[in-house]
Formats: C-alpha cells, structure tokens, sequence
C-alpha cells in the first residue's frame, strides 16, 4: 500500500506544477512559456489570448496524463508505471511538437 501512495504523490507533484501554469497563465496578458525564462515570446506572439488558451489545454491535457498513471497505479501497477515513464521521458516530444504548432500559428 505504501508504493501505491508514494506513486500517487509523484504523480501529483508531477500534475500539480503544470496545473498552476495551465490556470495563473490561461488569462494572462503575457504568454505562457515553454521553457523557463523564455523572454523572447512577448516579441514573437501576436495574440497573446489565443496563444495562451491553447497552451492552457496543452499543459493541463500534460498534467491529466500524469494524474491518469496515478490512477491507473491503484489497479495496474505495471501499466501505471508506463505511463508515468513514458509521459515524463518520450511523451514530452509531442507535448514539444504541439507547442511549436501554437508558437507558429499565434505568431
């Protein structure tokens, strides 16, 4: 019981940080970054509004995916920890590819 805790609390320290960007970013009058101290989009994104609602989707859709590997830990450990493997090793790449997507059409 105690792995099944500790991998619910990984998942949601891992959900948890994308969430709060997702929502403090959704109606914010400046663009949600990819990478941390991107300062380059306040030049780049045209509409800024646009931008961030899709950015908002994409993070939380990210975070959700963690929260799923949680869940799916209390009743398939193994398919549970796949998940969260693969969410936080290649599954970033489409998360990247969908971002570069937004940045050129808000630009």
């Amino acid at each position: 019981m105690g792995e099944k805790i500790i991998m619910i609390m990984s998942c949601l320290l891992c959900a948890i940080p994308f969430y709060t960007i997702a929502f403090l970013g959704k109606n914010s009058s400046t663009p949600i970054t990819f990478w941390a101290g991107d300062n380059k989009l306040k030049n780049i994104v045209k509409d800024v509004k646009g931008y961030n609602l899709e950015m908002f989707k994409l993070y939380s859709f990210y975070a959700t995916i963690f929260l799923f590997a949680g869940i799916a830990y209390i009743f398939h450990e193994p398919l549970g920890l796949f998940i969260l493997i693969f969410a936080a090793t290649v599954g970033i790449f489409p998360i990247y590819l969908r971002y570069k997507i937004i940045l050129k059409k808000h630009s």
